[in-house]
């Protein structure tokens, strides 16, 4: 078990709730945003993201939510745990341990990545894919009443079942949600998921039409440019990016805006 899952269940024993379910309750209480299956993936060793860290600290005592953290920072870092009040190795110990090994594409930490078998159930169809954006998009469970309007019911219950099947989302009667803390595509490693991708980035055109999201921006460009500046305009979009992946709030109830943001940027030799 991580020092972060085990300070957690720490401070909810401290908080004098003996059971998951009586602490999140209480958490509802304080403002937090996610739902008690999220809770209970990060009791269960599940790492968030720090924004979600600073909003459980929010709800408590000073002295709790300082351990809380640096229980995190050491999950994070384990070999660095010495940085963090850690009770294990000393410097010198930290400094000897073999590096974990990590693959170059590692998710980072909190997020878990998609199984080449999920990704071929959500290439399955349009609906499927969409149904997964929407639960992951989503602060609380879905109402199938509430996309009824966008599918039939005979779709709809196939491609909710068919997430439910393969760890997607947790359905019950009438409503689903998604069930992982953070998720992330693998990359394209194989023909079958290069396939998968290619359905997934029309299927994302058609998303913003198909569920009313308003065109507030719609430009194209093309034009010659010197090759050195070719870096700095990737540069530029990184940083849109990561200013619109950080630009919600740590309270869920105030992102009540959706935003879809896609970008394709080519180059190549035209002749003249």
């Amino acid at each position: 078990m991580t020092p972060f899952a085990e300070e957690l269940k720490q401070c909810r024993l401290a908080a004098g709730h003996k059971s998951a379910t009586s602490f999140f309750e209480w958490l509802k209480t304080k403002g937090i945003g996610f739902n008690y299956s999220y809770y209970m993936r990060l009791e269960k060793d599940g790492l968030p993201s720090e924004k979600v860290v600073s909003e459980l600290a929010s709800t408590m005592k000073k002295d709790q939510a300082d351990r809380l953290i640096l229980a995190y920072c050491r999950s994070l870092f384990p070999r660095q745990e010495y940085l963090f009040g850690g009770a294990g190795k000393s410097i010198e110990e930290a400094a000897e341990a073999p590096a974990p090994r990590e693959s170059a594409s590692a998710a980072p930490p909190g997020q878990k990545e998609l199984t080449p078998r999920q990704v071929a159930a959500l290439a399955g169809s349009e609906a499927i894919y969409h149904l997964f954006l929407l639960s992951t998009l989503a602060r609380r469970k879905i109402k199938t009443s509430e996309v009824e309007k966008w599918f039939s019911t005979k779709t709809l219950n196939a491609s909710i079942k068919m997430l439910a099947e393969t760890g997607l989302v947790q359905a019950e009667k009438g409503s689903f949600e998604h069930t992982a803390v953070e998720l992330r595509f693998p990359d394209a490693y194989s023909p079958e998921l290069k396939e998968a991708y290619g359905k997934f980035d029309l299927w994302d055109e058609s998303f913003g039409r198909k569920y009313g999201l308003e065109q507030i921006i719609n430009k194209m460009l093309v034009r010659r440019v010197s090759g050195r500046y070719l870096s700095l305009v990737r540069k530029q979009l990184e940083v849109l990016f990561e200013l619109t992946k950080t630009s919600d709030e740590v309270d869920s109830r105030y992102n009540d805006n959706v935003l879809q943001l896609k970008v394709s940027l080519r180059q190549g030799k035209l002749p003249g």
